[in-house]
């Protein structure tokens, strides 16, 4: 390309000032989520952990802003290492819920992006562990407070 075409930003002799792009404040995270990005063709897990050994309640919200991507939830016993299926490899853009602990153990989370071959994917999510001996109100999170009115009545302790 001819340096006298060429913007002197990219380091031309055109003196032309380019555009510059405007930024979007909605995507700013002020729901208290926390983002994680899953490239595409992998996955990403964490663990929530319930030390209570009287358990307690899990309370879970996870969006993606487009596209879907595959979740898997799985509670692992802290007692006998037996693992439970509660969400099962499913592909979602948008999904709650909640899960009563009875013990000691780890809530695994698995967020698979590996049939994407291209995208990558934000994933909006939160996860917050009430123990049954009491404490904080779990819809008081944040990860309750976006919770649908459907999910905060079912999610209600009595």
């Amino acid at each position: 390309m001819d340096s006298k075409v060429l913007p002197a930003a990219w380091g031309g002799e055109n003196q032309i000032e380019l555009p510059v792009a405007e930024v979007d404040s909605d995507n700013d995270n002020d729901d208290g989520l926390s983002v994680q990005n899953v490239a595409a063709r992998s996955l990403h897990s964490f663990k929530s952990a319930c030390d209570d050994p009287k358990g307690g309640k899990f309370v879970w919200l996870m969006k993606l802003e487009s596209y879907d991507i595959s979740l898997k939830i799985e509670w692992i016993d802290g007692e006998n290492g037996t693992r439970e299926k509660i969400v099962d490899s499913k592909k979602t853009s948008q999904i709650e819920g909640s899960f009563e602990a009875k013990s000691t153990g780890h809530l695994l989370i698995t967020f698979d992006n590996s049939y994407s071959y291209f995208r990558s994917k934000d994933v909006h999510f939160g996860v917050v562990f009430h123990p049954a001996g009491g404490g904080k109100d779990v819809m008081s999170t944040p990860a309750g407070r976006c919770a649908s009115p459907a999910a905060k009545a079912h999610n209600r302790r009595p």
